[in-house]
């Protein structure tokens, strides 16, 4: 549904399922390809925003290493 509704206004989706307290280092890299992929703005969002906050700070320290 979530794809769907975003292909009707235009903008496109991106489904990555992050089980809470068990993010891997795969989905971090997933999460910065989307993040680099896919234009701008991007929405991430889970239940309480936990997931994509701790994707992006994980994303963002994987990149200053």
């Amino acid at each position: 549904e979530t794809e769907e509704a975003a292909g009707a206004a235009g903008m496109q989706a991106a489904y990555l399922p992050v089980v809470p307290g068990q993010m891997t280092a795969s989905q971090v890299e997933r999460f910065s390809a989307l993040m680099r992929e896919l234009p701008g703005p991007v929405l991430a969002y889970c239940r309480s925003g936990a997931r994509p906050a701790g994707l992006w700070d994980a994303a963002r320290a994987a990149k200053a290493d």
